[in-house]
């Protein structure tokens, strides 16, 4: 009997140093976890630009165009400034997002993400009143950033994430016939970040920066 006993043991002894994944538990083989995934990529959108924020509340402004494209005061009262085509309300995408993610720990991922936040505004005669031209341009945004992964079990994660990058912005004022192209440095902090899924899932986070301030959300896959 203690023979039998022994080679029991013994042909056991493998199953349970392999842990819960050779029992049958969660990490069935063949099937990998959130954290076994080598790389993702995910797609997203998010609100408010961050161009939308810092010309909030301009009055006579119109968001993208108008922070930089200021007339002065005496101007305006000019004929030619009284002739000068008017401005519809400006309007803007929110920021579409595409990034890889590569993850080396199962608690810390690297990614790097590219957002194009456009905008437009309609001009109109001010006369007839009939639309006359548009003024058009995005701001481009490349983002390394570090995320930190302090939940990740199954189907769900949660992490935070810190990023600094660069950013670029294209604006054509027909208004003034003016094409203006700055470049810009970009941080983002995200305090708090959950996905949900396994092969492909839904992620949602809020963030603080110069991306966007507000939330994201979208979707991602892992291989």
């Amino acid at each position: 009997m203690t023979l039998s006993r022994n080679i029991v043991l013994a042909s056991l002894l493998p199953l349970l140093l392999a842990g819960p994944e050779a029992a049958g538990g969660e990490g069935v083989p063949g099937r990998r976890e959130a954290h076994d995934s080598d790389y993702e990529v995910r797609i997203g959108w998010g609100w408010c630009p961050m161009f939308g924020v810092s010309d909030f509340g301009r009055v006579g402004q119109s968001g993208f165009f108008g922070y930089y494209f200021d007339f002065d005061p005496d101007y305006t009262e000019t004929l030619a400034g009284i002739y000068l085509p008017g401005l519809g309300p400006g309007y803007m995408t929110g920021v579409i997002s595409a990034e890889i993610d590569f993850n080396l720990k199962r608690w810390f991922s690297v990614t790097v993400g590219v957002g194009v936040n456009s905008a437009f505004q309609d001009l109109y005669d001010p006369v007839t009143g009939r639309k006359t031209g548009r003024n058009k341009g995005a701001a481009v945004t490349l983002l390394p950033e570090a995320r930190f992964n302090w939940l990740n079990r199954g189907v769900m994660r949660m992490y935070s994430a810190l990023g600094v990058g660069l950013g670029m912005d294209i604006k054509r004022n027909e208004r003034l016939d003016n094409t203006d192209t700055g470049f810009f440095p970009v941080f983002q902090v995200t305090p708090f970040g959950i996905s949900l899924g396994r092969k492909v899932y839904w992620f949602a986070e809020v963030g603080i920066g110069l991306q966007y301030i507000g939330g994201m959300t979208g979707v991602g896959m892992r291989f």
